[in-house]
């Protein structure tokens, strides 16, 4: 009996001994996550545009050959060249479900975008874009952005001057506001439906000035109200910034969707990222990529 008990002891400690992680073993590193903008310019060619990497569960910005102290040799030319390589795919999402995918055709020359080709669902032009990310998204969503109705669009219409007038602009301009783009869609993880749009009002005359304006909008008592505002006032003919809905998707994969937008200019072009508040109310700026051209 005491020997089987040693035999038994001893198989144990072996289990014991091999099942215990080694302390030199190292960890299979996390893949990183890329996320790119999808959209077709010019005319008739997609592309897409790496914006962010997702480490340690925060967007940092993608390598740029804009940025300071950037060198051709660098580390940084090595990472935006590893996912821009003709035949690499990527998952395409678009209100905030997988939507077929993307596949590198040519990479542009000292561009950090890359021409692409796509399968999917999605017609993908003009003001119509979506998102890319370098690993499959979840299933189980759906998409959710619609085609907004005409009586949305009058609503959106009739907001949208009324921030105009709130923001200084005269009663008799305000019939010049038109709307550039709007969608009604879900943001995760809330139920109900907001409406994001971007209009324009071009004073015309004399001073000739275009006044742009973004929001994000639910429906309230009688009539849709902002979650968040963007508008840029022109002061001189030259100026003309502008904000351009990219799409909205689960970025950092913990259940809240982020709203990605290209916020454009005569000189460049930058990507803005933004998230709900604390107050689950309002959305608040919560990343910006540098100049995205080189000038």
């Amino acid at each position: 009996m005491p020997s089987a008990v040693v035999r038994i002891s001893a198989a144990l400690f072996a289990v014991f001994l091999f099942s215990v992680p080694s302390e030199t073993q190292s960890e299979e590193p996390a893949a990183e996550r890329v996320w790119f903008a999808v959209e077709e310019r010019p005319r008739g060619q997609l592309r897409i545009e790496p914006f962010t990497i997702v480490s340690e569960g925060e967007l940092v910005r993608f390598p740029s050959a804009c940025a300071e102290g950037y060198v051709e040799t660098s580390d940084q030319q090595k990472v935006a060249a590893k996912y821009l390589q003709p035949g690499q795919t990527y998952s395409v999402v678009f209100g905030g479900a997988a939507a077929g995918e993307v596949r590198v055709a040519a990479l542009r020359p000292n561009a950090g975008i890359a021409e692409v080709t796509y399968e999917g669902p999605v017609k993908l032009r003009g003001k119509i874009k979506a998102l890319a990310i370098t690993e499959a998204p979840a299933d189980f969503r759906v998409a959710s952005r619609q085609i907004a109705t005409k009586e949305e669009r009058a609503a959106a219409l009739e907001l949208a001057r009324e921030i105009f007038q709130q923001h200084g602009i005269p009663s008799e301009e305000l019939p010049k506001v038109r709307v550039d783009f709007l969608t009604r869609t879900v943001l995760a993880p809330s139920p109900t439906s907001s409406w994001i749009g971007a209009f324009t009002l071009e004073t015309g005359g004399e001073d000739d000035l275009q006044h742009n304006l973004f929001f994000i909008a639910t429906q309230g008592a009688g009539k849709l109200e902002a979650e968040l505002v963007w508008i840029r006032l022109s002061e001189r003919t030259d100026e003309d910034e502008a904000a351009e809905f990219v799409d909205h998707a689960d970025l950092l994969g913990d259940g809240h969707d982020e709203i990605v937008v290209r916020l454009t200019s005569t000189e460049n072009h930058r990507y803005a990222v933004y998230r709900r508040s604390r107050d689950g109310v309002h959305w608040e700026r919560a990343f910006m990529t540098g100049p995205m051209e080189c000038r």
